[in-house]
Formats: C-alpha cells, structure tokens, sequence
C-alpha cells in the first residue's frame, strides 16, 4: 500500500510538471482519473468527468478527433 501510495504521488507530481493532463479509463471506458493543468484550458472539469465516458458529458467532440497539429495550436 505504502509503495502504491508513493507511485500515486510521484505520477502526480509529473503530470503537474510535464503534461497537460492525464487521463485513465476503465474497461467499460468511463474515467477513472482526471487529472492536469491544462484540462482548465480545454474547458474539462475533472470532477465532472469521473464516472463517466467522454461523450456523455457534452463536450465538443472535435477536440479528440483533430489532428495533431491542430490541437497543438489551440493549445498555443
């Protein structure tokens, strides 16, 4: 538990430092974590998005399908 605990905040701690966000899904493909700095920007709210899928919470779903250099310049 005591290793899991650290490995938990050590993922934290480099979400916070290197990624825009992270996210986990379940089998079923609901969120099971949510977590980023730039989820703010995109307009997500993470505690919303626990529990459920992506499409059921009525966010624009262009922002999973655009490509690559598209959202790298929305996220600019």
């Amino acid at each position: 538990v005591e290793a899991r605990t650290r490995a938990e905040a050590r993922t934290r701690e480099l979400v916070d430092l290197f990624a825009s966000y992270l996210w986990e899904l379940d089998a079923d493909l609901r969120f099971t974590s949510v977590e980023g700095p730039g989820l703010a920007a995109l307009g997500f709210e993470p505690a919303r998005m626990l529990g459920h899928r992506f499409g059921e919470m009525g966010y624009d779903l262009e922002l999973v399908s655009m490509t690559r250099e598209a959202f790298d310049a929305l996220r600019a």
